[in-house]
């Protein structure tokens, strides 16, 4: 296989993975989706490498991580005696 096939092969693959991406993303309508999947094969690597990363942040804004200091998030309830944080967690006072 020559180098230019390889480099049209791997610019293909990146831009299927970043179509895939874009495509099952469920924070994007369908009008966006589009115009993002055209981003992607008109501007091959720039589009796919910007459309990826804003997947990637999409997902950290939709699915954040739980705080390791509420112990159980469901309740609101937070944990008792001294927090992460170095507080002593006895509210907002500060007693």
């Amino acid at each position: 296989m020559h180098w230019p096939t390889a480099v049209l092969v791997l610019l293909g693959l990146l831009n299927l993975v970043a179509t895939a991406g874009v495509v099952g993303s469920p924070s994007y309508s369908a009008a966006q989706r589009a115009l993002q999947a055209a981003l992607i094969w008109l501007l091959p690597v720039v589009g796919a490498v910007v459309c990826i990363r804003m997947v990637q942040l999409d997902a950290g804004v939709t699915r954040p991580d739980l705080s390791t200091h509420d112990p159980d998030p469901g309740t609101g309830v937070e944990a008792q005696g001294p927090s992460i944080c170095g507080c002593s967690g006895t509210g907002a006072s500060g007693d």
